[in-house]
């Protein structure tokens, strides 16, 4: 698995010349996973906003 890795970042690499082609690679690449992980807080955080607000009113 790790052989097949190092593959991929290789054959990734050469693509890049410069530290801004990095950097738009891995954020292209990590995009959806990014998304993701953005929209999981938003919805723990209006749950969580609202469980508060439910026990502020009834204390």
């Amino acid at each position: 698995m790790q052989d097949t890795k190092n593959r991929l970042v290789a054959e990734l690499a050469k693509e890049c010349k410069s530290m801004d082609d990095i950097h738009n690679m891995l954020k292209d690449l990590f995009k959806d996973t990014i998304q993701k992980v953005v929209m999981s807080i938003k919805k723990l955080t209006t749950v969580t906003t609202k469980k508060l607000t439910t026990l502020e009113a009834v204390y």
